[in-house]
């Protein structure tokens, strides 16, 4: 009987130091290298995260680097289609709920992908904006509407501290 006991206990500490330790381990980043030939490779970040409005909105900040050379930084927005429709030429405003604020200029009307894209995606120049980023502080963005106003994405610090990973990341052959 009291090895019973000692047993259930021996099992529920287990289960305890297991689920503690599990807490514990910092989060797998989910940043993905893409080759695209010509010694040009696209790495990504891809977060889902929802508006105010509880809708979601796919995050993929991405760059392209060639030669070791990063040659695009961009933030491609992309939200149910129907839910809302971005206003393109517009820039993209980012704010860190401190007086820091900044805005990323919409490239939707250079990309190649436009003309198969409808206005529920946006993509932006965000290049500068990584490197003003220090820390792992949330964003805040303001998606601009057709209608003229502003939709609100709050990016999380989990998301940030991803972001500035893929910033500092290096592709080795």
């Amino acid at each position: 009987m009291e090895i019973q006991r000692l047993g259930r206990w021996g099992l529920v500490l287990l289960c305890s130091v297991v689920l503690w330790l599990g807490w514990a381990l910092p989060a797998i980043a989910l940043i993905h290298p893409y080759p695209e030939g010509g010694g040009q490779v696209m790495v990504r970040s891809l977060q889902t995260l929802r508006d105010e409005s509880d809708h979601a909105w796919q995050a993929v900040l991405f760059k392209r680097v060639r030669d070791g050379q990063v040659v695009d930084f961009r933030l491609r927005l992309v939200g149910y289609p129907g839910a809302a429709y971005l206003a393109h030429a517009q820039p993209l405003s980012i704010s860190t709920g401190r007086s820091e604020h900044w805005t990323a200029p919409d490239v939707f009307g250079t990309s190649r992908l436009n003309d198969d894209l409808a206005g529920n995606v946006g993509e932006y120049d965000f290049r500068d904006t990584m490197l003003r980023l220090q820390t792992d502080m949330p964003l805040r963005l303001a998606l601009p509407l057709e209608e003229g106003r502003s939709l609100e994405l709050t990016i999380p610090p989990f998301a940030v501290r991803e972001w500035r990973q893929l910033l500092d990341w290096q592709h080795e052959d």
